[in-house]
């Protein structure tokens, strides 16, 4: 009987210590998991308020950005393009004043003079153009179409159904500049023959949607790959702000859809 009750407590002995044994090392792994994942969570939360100051630091530039366009536009306007502006007023009332000797030499300079007007408006007005603060956003894009000359090669067609955005707003300013830049992609990178913009209020709030018959691209890659264009088109689709969807494959073309919530912004009449 001693015998017996000796290797009971032998055998509850090693259960216990086993039981032990497994109990702490289930401790041990669940103390090791849980420190993986306080790890993990911090590298998480860490990298998500980087990411976050990123895209607060590419807000804050693209608004300095604007702002310094703005200031730039007003200046070659109100200072450059005017005093240009009187240079070449003198010159014609020097062409008057004197004999026709020098004639050739005073109208090249009226030409250069004239050049570098034409060249200021223009640099001036794809700063910041005043249709867009004049007129609207329709108008904007209108014109924005009309200045791709024919010899790209392209045929560009705009549609609206009359929508109104309120003058001046940051809605006006972000899809225009966000047309700017998908027009320029195409330009320069799609080998499109055909690109469509459509501007319309609909149920959902003001939709605009550009759209060609490129060679389109991987946008996902086009994104990892660092292209600024691209990422300055979401950003300011976020700044807005608005809802997207794009759709574009290699070979497939591209079809970029944004719309604003009408309840988000305010609309009036023109």
């Amino acid at each position: 009987m001693e015998t017996s009750i000796d290797q009971n407590e032998v055998v509850f002995i090693v259960f216990l210590g086993c039981a032990v044994m497994l109990l702490l090392a289930v401790s041990l792994l669940l103390f090791y998991h849980i420190h993986r994942r306080k790890i993990a969570d911090k590298a998480l939360a860490m990298e998500r308020q980087e990411l976050q100051h990123q895209e607060a630091l590419l807000q804050h530039n693209i608004v300095v950005q604007e702002e310094e366009r703005k200031r730039i536009a007003k200046d070659l306007h109100d200072e450059v393009g005017s005093r240009l502006s009187l240079g070449l007023l003198h010159v014609g009332q020097l062409q008057q004043a004197i004999d026709h000797q020098p004639e050739e030499q005073l109208q090249q300079i009226r030409t250069i003079l004239n050049g570098a007007i034409q060249s200021t408006r223009q640099l001036s007005h794809s700063l910041m153009p005043p249709v867009l603060e004049e007129f609207g956003l329709e108008q904007a894009l209108r014109e924005l179409v009309e200045q791709v000359p024919a010899t790209a090669g392209v045929k560009l067609t705009f549609a609206t159904n009359g929508v109104a955005i309120k003058r001046g707003s940051a809605v006006e300013l972000g899809l225009f500049r966000i047309a700017q830049e998908l027009l320029t992609n195409t330009l320069k990178h799609a080998a499109a023959t055909a690109i469509h913009l459509q501007l319309e209020e609909t149920a959902l709030g003001v939709q605009f949607t550009y759209s060609d018959n490129g060679k389109g691209m991987d946008w996902h890659l086009a994104m990892q790959q660092g292209g600024m264009g691209l990422k300055n088109i979401e950003h300011r689709i976020q700044m807005i702000p608005a809802t997207h969807s794009i759709h574009t494959a290699p070979g497939q073309g591209m079809q970029v859809q944004i719309t604003v919530n009408t309840n988000n912004h305010q609309h009036e009449k023109h």
